[in-house]
């Protein structure tokens, strides 16, 4: 009786170490994303996470171990990741391991950055074995032959591709503020016209650091009364 107590209580230290490696993990890329990889020009790309984290965030087994919520430190406000919850499109669930037995646990995540959260088309959690009719060159058992996780799949639109507005002009005595709507990396230019036929630049490569960027007119001459922004170098 004493060594089989033994024995379950090194079961329930292993899940603990487990749990405590896993928060620390995610600690570690936490701290990573924020201190190096953010530091440079990265920021104003997409960019996104994912994989295997082997903890569900929504239903942790806490009655095994105390987690340490790795998800949640890899989603804190300074990564700029965020949580997405594709389901499947059948099921209506997100769970992804294991499809070999009964599916009850979340262990796959899609983390992108706010640029791709706002621009996801489609996602969901992929099953061979729910698709009716079955798909050319498909079989029913692909996903539980391929692997014990279910795959999570995410398209997202083209974040550089949207049409944007200028959403305010004020007259700053001698300039003329502009302000539009802009994406993060996206660089763009501004054209002046006196006649709405012949145009020169103002100001080219401004590149937006948030999702609306102001520019400011030095020295415009008066005959110049029209100004056109546009994307691109």
């Amino acid at each position: 009786m004493h060594a089989r107590s033994q024995g379950k209580d090194r079961h329930i230290q292993g899940n603990q170490d487990a749990a405590d490696k896993r928060a620390a993990e995610a600690s570690v890329v936490s701290n990573y994303i924020v201190t190096v990889f953010l530091t440079s020009t990265n920021k104003l790309h997409p960019y996104i996470l994912s994989g295997d984290m082997n903890e569900s965030d929504s239903f942790p087994e806490t009655n095994r171990y105390n987690t340490g919520y790795p998800i949640r430190r890899l989603v804190a406000l300074p990564t700029g990741l965020q949580l997405t919850t594709p389901v499947n499109p059948i099921t209506h669930t997100d769970l992804t391991e294991s499809i070999r037995l009964p599916l009850d646990t979340r262990f796959d995540y899609v983390l992108p950055c706010n640029l791709l959260f706002s621009n996801i088309a489609t996602s969901q959690v992929f099953r061979t074995d729910l698709l009716s009719p079955m798909p050319p060159n498909l079989n029913s058992i692909d996903s539980s032959n391929a692997s014990d996780h279910l795959p999570v799949l995410m398209v997202f639109n083209n974040p550089y591709d949207k049409t944007f507005q200028l959403t305010s002009f004020a007259r700053t005595n001698p300039g003329v503020a502009l302000k539009w709507e802009s994406v993060p990396g996206q660089p763009y230019r501004v054209q002046i016209s006196s006649n709405l036929t012949t145009w020169s630049v103002l100001a080219s490569n401004l590149v937006a650091t948030n999702y609306s960027y102001t520019f400011t007119t030095n020295n415009v001459p008066g005959s110049m009364k029209f100004f056109r922004i546009y994307r691109g170098w």
